[in-house]
């Protein structure tokens, strides 16, 4: 072995050149265009062909990952390009309603399978003639945009309108015909208002306002009453 040659055990480095044995002897040629015996260069050009690329990792081949804020922002823009969705009247059911602090209305309008949550701003609901009330069956007006920040489709109400009654206001009237037919709603057993009632009960949530304007109210016109707080669960709770 020659000093210049690695010995048999070393790796190939990432230029070397693959030979192959000379004619008539035992020794190695270098393959492609190198130094001829005579000194002269080869002219036999390298052999062409595509280089190959690295193998990729796999199921990762063309994969392309987003963020959360850029998959929302693209169905955002779905939505809103959809000309059926900026210009909708909606008919279903209005279940729990709740009201904010700011005034606006959150419900959901429901059917025998889904529900589509709804908001109602403020100054919409206060143009409205109607109020959303759980139970009734309504026809709502309006654009389904996405609330990013929680990736949600919602309906943007701008009117409603009722379109009949709902399946839980018919079993409330159907309740309230049974009670009726036994008796409960006869006025002989409604009692008399005193003119100056000592004591007021009022059923109602302690953290509505219904609760402050009834203490406000009370201790205007007759301070000398006393009144109970009978803590209840109400519509907007």
């Amino acid at each position: 072995m020659s000093e210049r040659e690695p010995p048999d055990w070393a790796l190939q480095s990432w230029d070397s050149i693959p030979a192959e044995p000379e004619e008539g002897s035992g020794r190695l040629r270098p393959v492609g265009p190198g130094p001829t015996p005579g000194g002269a260069r080869s002219a036999v050009p390298p052999a062409a062909g595509p280089v190959a690329a690295p193998p990729a990792a796999p199921g990762t081949f063309g994969v392309r990952i987003m963020g959360v804020s850029e998959v929302t922002r693209s169905i955002r823009g779905a939505v809103r390009a959809d000309p059926r969705l900026s210009d909708l009247w909606v008919e279903g059911e209005i279940g729990r309603v709740t009201i904010s602090s700011a005034g606006h209305a959150y419900f959901a309008l429901k059917d025998e399978r889904n529900q589509l949550q709804c908001v109602w701003f403020r100054d919409d609901r206060l143009r409205s003639a109607f109020e959303a009330q759980a139970g009734l069956r309504v026809v709502a007006h309006g654009r389904i945009d996405l609330f990013e920040p929680q990736g949600a489709l919602q309906l943007y109400v701008e009117s409603i309108q009722p379109a009949g009654l709902g399946d839980l206001t018919l079993r409330f009237e159907a309740l309230k015909a049974r009670l009726a037919a036994e008796g409960l709603f006869e006025a002989a057993r409604k009692r008399p208002l005193p003119p100056r009632p000592a004591t007021i009960a009022v059923i109602t949530s302690p953290t509505g306002a219904v609760w402050k304007d009834i203490c406000h109210v009370i201790s205007r016109r007759w301070p000398l009453t006393r009144v109970v707080l009978v803590a209840a669960q109400v519509q907007g709770d």
